[in-house]
């Protein structure tokens, strides 16, 4: 996984053709927070993580690529503006497609409490563990704050969190999966 993570993320992402969906539209219309310094939209897609989630078997490998566009989104998944990076204190979160193309997160609902989840960057690797996973309506923003889902009050501060559409096929809720870190940060953060 180190060698594959290496090449991609030194590697340039050259644009893919967009692909709608309602998914898709309903995620991006949101533009999250600004952060100084991290741009919201890039002109095409920069991968800044992979995540390695064993219990999804062959589709356990998904990029995360900054910059939220449709490109992103064909891809693999797309990192919310303003939210941490893999590894940094606050929540990490990811959005992916679960029905369209390359549909990253089509199985994310056969993830359960424990299970493991990898997100390797340029600066090291981090492992977080399932902690909730709950269905919410689409306008809920709260998917930024674990901390508003009340079982995580008083933990270690660092959250990767997974959204995507749901039911399959719909866009009329989220599934949303919430992991934190779990052992000794390994990178340089």
């Amino acid at each position: 996984m180190k060698k594959s993570i290496f090449l991609l993320m030194s590697a340039t992402v050259v644009s893919a053709s967009l692909f709608g969906s309602s998914c898709s539209r309903a995620a991006a219309s949101d533009p999250g927070r600004a952060v100084p310094g991290r741009p919201a939209m890039v002109s095409a897609p920069v991968m800044m993580a992979m995540l390695h989630i064993p219990a999804l078997g062959a589709k356990s490998e998904i990029a995360v690529y900054e910059g939220r566009t449709e490109e992103s989104l064909d891809l693999g998944s797309w990192h919310y503006p303003g939210t941490a990076s893999a590894g940094e204190p606050g929540n990490f979160v990811a959005l992916g497609h679960r029905t369209t193309r390359p549909a990253p997160f089509h199985d994310l609902h056969l993830l359960k409490r424990g299970d493991r989840i990898e997100a390797a960057d340029s600066a090291g690797t981090y492992t977080y563990k399932v902690v909730e996973i709950r269905v919410t309506s689409s306008s809920d923003r709260r998917i930024v704050d674990p901390g508003s889902f009340g079982t995580l009050r008083g933990s270690s501060g660092r959250y990767l969190t997974l959204v995507t559409c749901h039911p399959l096929g719909s866009s009329a809720k989220r599934l949303v999966v919430v992991a934190e870190q779990a052992v000794p940060v390994s990178g340089k953060r």
